[in-house]
Parts: C-alpha cells; structure tokens; sequence
C-alpha cells in the first residue's frame, strides 16, 4: 500500500513537474514574441498593450497561439503596417493560415506583401486572402509559389492596371502549365 502510494506520489509529482515546465515554456516564447514586436514595431506601449490583447484573445479562440499571433503581428509591423491595420487584417490571414496550412509569419509576409504591392487599403485584406486561397486550392500555386511569383510580378502588374485577381490568375495558369515560380513570375512581368 505504502509503494503504491508512493509511486502515484511522485509520478503524480513528476507530471505536475511537467505541467509547470510547458507552461512556463510557453509564457516565455510569449514574451519573447512580444519582446520582438516591441523592438521590431517601435510602437507605444498603448498600442503594444492593445496588440497583445488581441494576440491573447485569438489565441484562448482560434487554432493559433498568441504566440503565433504576435508573430503574425510582427510580420505586419515589418511591412509598415498601423496598429489598426494589424488589427483588423489578423483575422483574414489567421483564416487563410488556416485554410492553406500555411505558418502565419508567411501568410502574414504573402498578404501584406500582396496588399500593399497592388495599393490596395488594409481593408481589403479579406479580398487579397480570399484571392490567395482560391488560387492555392484550384490551381498549382501554393504559398511558397505566391512568395516568389507575386513579389516580382506584382509592381509591374499594379503599373499596367491589373488586379492581384487577374495576375494571381495568370500565375496560377503558368504554374497549371508547369512553370516554376521563378519562371512563371518574369514570363508574365515580361510580357506585360
């Protein structure tokens, strides 16, 4: 009785060891995440305190950890974007992280990236992700393609007055064909 009790003792101990472990692992990858927004953004501490809200509320509520989120914030600030950008385009992207499979960091990198190479507003965001999704699922272009294929066509396409709809179309055709993401991306920017 006694080895019994005392096996669950410390077993049950080893666990709770555990527990406390992962989750002090997790509170310092968290503060780590945001100690990189902090550095990378430059924003106030309003607005850092604002982010990391949203970061929290997302992840107790979606798939993603705030963790994750931070980092999807991160990539945003990169890319010049305002508090209120990030906040209201979070959501789109955790969404089409979700769809592809994709990491937020390079979800959050391809939708800003595509968004503000085509001068579209952040308010648009749903539009660039939707358009990144369908293209991802009905045709051979993946995230990765996108990365390559949209950062040196889309300049070029935004000039000639062409959609991030009709240029994704195009990559998606060429990628259809057999294309490679380089290829595919400076076939179409030469030819428009």
């Amino acid at each position: 009785k006694n080895a019994g009790r005392t096996a669950l003792t410390v077993f049950g101990g080893v666990g709770i060891a555990s527990v406390v472990r992962s989750t002090v692992g997790v509170m310092l990858e968290f503060n780590k995440a945001q100690a990189d927004l902090a550095a990378i953004s430059q924003r106030s501490a309003a607005e850092l305190r604002v982010m990391t809200k949203d970061a929290k509320k997302l992840g107790e509520t979606t798939q993603f950890s705030a963790t994750q989120v931070t980092g999807l914030q991160t990539e945003l600030s990169k890319l010049g974007f305002e508090t209120d950008e990030i906040i209201n385009s979070t959501s789109s992207i955790l969404n089409f992280a979700a769809a592809t499979g994709a990491d937020l960091p390079s979800s959050a990198k391809l939708a800003g990236s595509a968004l503000r190479a085509f001068g579209l507003d952040a308010s648009e965001m749903e539009r660039v992700v939707s358009t990144l999704g369908v293209a991802t699922s009905r045709t051979a272009l993946n995230v990765e393609f996108l990365e390559t294929g949209l950062s040196t066509v889309a300049p070029v396409a935004k000039a000639f007055g062409f959609s991030i709809e009709d240029t994704t179309a195009l990559l998606g055709q060429l990628a259809d064909s057999g294309f490679d993401a380089s290829s595919s991306a400076t076939a179409t920017r030469n030819i428009l």
